[in-house]
């Protein structure tokens, strides 16, 4: 991974595009971003690949088995020696090898060059090897990053991070020019309603049900409003359990007679269709 000019190399470790994962997509984000920045090089992606193959795209330098761990060790010599200035780690339990994604711990120990870890999920009752991981990869980092200004706490009297190391930044939207909140209700037949939304893969852990029985009150006083959920399952949970959780969120709108008030939209053109929409209208 050597580059010729002597601007600062960043490279990421996660999932990467065309793979199916959200923090493929959130990764594939920074990257472009950072294009646009003067004094860094186009960054790069170390990509960690489960028992699928990909097409990746030339961004991807280097791929690491998620469940071999010799591919862990292998990468840190390799970054440790090229001229990377700064990895960022995406975190999340999921993505790496070892029970809770434990492979990461021999693979940041044995890294010599600086890294920032980015946890996606802060458990407030985590194991204790799901601790023991979130508080040595902290530890050993240069920053931590959360989205969310609630897991900083967590992250100090759970976790045991150093709060100076803590840095919280908003997980943000892209920017998408289009027409107005008014015209884009009007467009796709949602003139005069309320609208509410979630988006991104689906999977129990995203709480969804929660969401749907407060639609109950919500639609007492406001019975216009709807809650539309955009995404599909996510692939690792249809792997595994197929259109389980789906089913049950769609078999909750039926008991709770909420079918005018509640959309699914899980057809991934549909999905693009309505991409403008949940931007735009998402806060009602």
């Amino acid at each position: 991974m050597k580059y010729t000019s002597s601007n600062r190399n960043i490279a990421f470790l996660g999932t990467s595009l065309p793979r199916e994962c959200g923090i493929a997509t959130f990764t594939q984000d920074l990257l472009d971003e950072l294009q646009h920045i003067k004094g860094f090089n186009k960054p790069r992606i170390i990509a960690i690949n489960n028992n699928e193959a990909y097409d990746y795209p030339e961004q991807v330098k280097r791929e690491i088995d998620q469940h071999k761990l010799s591919d862990y060790i292998e990468t840190a010599d390799y970054l440790s020696s090229s001229d990377v200035d700064l990895l960022v780690i995406q975190h999340e339990f999921g993505i790496y090898g070892g029970e809770s994604g434990e492979y990461l711990i021999p693979f940041v120990e044995r890294l010599t060059i600086p890294y920032v870890v980015i946890f996606h999920t802060v458990l407030t009752k985590p194991s204790a090897k799901q601790r023991h991981i979130m508080s040595r990869a902290a530890e050993l980092s240069v920053k931590v990053v959360t989205m969310a200004q609630s897991t900083v706490t967590d992250l100090i009297s759970i976790y045991g991070v150093d709060a100076a190391k803590i840095a919280f930044i908003h997980h943000g939207v892209p920017h998408v020019k289009t027409g107005s909140r008014s015209e884009l209700k009007e467009q796709y037949g949602f003139a005069g309603r309320k609208i509410l939304s979630t988006f991104g893969f689906l999977s129990p852990g995203k709480g969804i049900e929660y969401s749907i029985e407060a639609m109950r009150g919500v639609v007492k006083q406001h019975p216009d409003s709807l809650y539309i959920i955009f995404g599909k399952t996510h692939p690792v949970v249809k792997q595994e359990t197929g259109e389980v959780y789906r089913q049950k969120l769609m078999d909750l709108v039926e008991e709770l007679d909420l079918t005018k008030n509640v959309r699914f939209v899980d057809n991934q053109c549909k999905y693009k269709r309505y991409c403008s929409l949940r931007t735009i209208i998402c806060a009602g």
